[in-house]
């Protein structure tokens, strides 16, 4: 079985040979090890949305966006996405995609933060929870209009020969939804719902990164048809609850906890989640072994993660 075959049966839950790993954002060396690649478009614009993240000195984060594009509401009304001109957006890409699948990788096209995270980072996340309450419907045409964007892009990545999408929304606090169930269903539930639709009416998975704890939803994103769900923190969520209310539902992409676990470095600890995850949300496939992108940003030294990259390979 090659190793996109068996990247395929892991997503569908039809007998893998083994467990892949995920370390497509991975620093090089570990890079080596992943079954699948992320593949992404060219801005047509520079800073094509117009907003930029800041960092605080010595920040090993992605850190965040200070300014927003559309803190005035007449700016967030009067607001267009960038254009797609797919000619220039995608220029190039069929053949670095099939480059890729030459080296018997699976290959997603990266579509970045798929609509919350666009939304907040225009808007300011403040004033985006206070539009969803107040002015609900600068909130729809907000969204809607992002969501317009990221349909097109889906479509160019499955014309260019993409396997699937990879974007992500944080949605989780470490204790709760960021906003009630009722509003997310209200207003994000549809966003999500018509992406994976365009999705898989092209022939691509859905993967999705959200941190947090987003148990209240998880159910709303396997009806919406989430393929893959990445979870840095699966102790948050707790994983006998995972395996309770989601295994063989979707794959999860997901890793020893990231806070909790891999900081520490404690091999037993790392060996026993490694193998929870294994023996609780592996059903007949749907599961990955996930390599953290950023070792500096959580703490963890290179013998730290090679050691649980030879675990994930050990419980495959």
């Amino acid at each position: 079985m090659t190793r996109r075959e068996n990247m395929l049966r892991t997503i569908t839950r039809t007998g893998p040979e083994y467990v892949p790993i995920n370390a497509e954002y991975s620093p090089d060396w570990l890079r080596k090890e992943s079954d699948c690649v992320v593949e992404g478009y060219r801005e047509v614009l520079p800073n094509e949305w117009g907003y930029a993240f800041t960092h605080l000195e010595d920040d090993q984060t992605m850190g965040q966006v200070t300014q927003h594009p559309l803190a005035l509401e007449e700016d967030a009304w009067a607001w267009n996405p960038p254009p797609v001109e797919a000619e220039k957006r995608f220029a190039g890409l069929r053949e670095r995609i099939q480059a890729q699948k030459d080296q018997d990788l699976f290959v997603w096209g990266g579509i970045g933060s798929f609509v919350f995270e666009r939304m907040h980072y225009l808007r300011g996340m403040p004033q985006l929870f206070e539009d969803m309450a107040l002015d609900p419907e600068l909130v729809r045409q907000l969204g809607n209009r992002i969501v317009d964007f990221q349909c097109e892009v889906i479509r160019g990545y499955a014309q260019a020969g993409a396997d699937g999408i990879w974007g992500g929304d944080d949605w989780g606090l470490q204790d709760r939804l960021m906003i009630s169930p009722t509003m997310w269903r209200e207003f994000f539930k549809p966003w999500y719902e018509r992406m994976f639709r365009t999705a898989h009416e092209c022939g691509l998975f859905v993967y999705m990164h959200s941190c947090g704890k987003n148990n209240d939803i998880i159910s709303d994103l396997i009806d919406c048809g989430l393929d893959v769900i990445e979870l840095h923190q699966p102790t948050v969520y707790g994983v006998d609850w995972l395996a309770e209310h989601a295994a063989g539902k979707l794959c999860f992409s997901t890793t020893a906890d990231i806070q909790r676990t891999l900081p520490y470095g404690d091999r037993e600890k790392i060996e026993d989640e490694v193998r929870a995850l294994r023996e609780k949300l592996y059903r007949n496939g749907g599961l990955m072994y996930i390599v953290y992108g950023s070792l500096e940003a959580i703490g963890v030294d290179d013998a730290t993660m090679a050691d649980y990259v030879r675990l994930c390979k050990k419980y495959a």
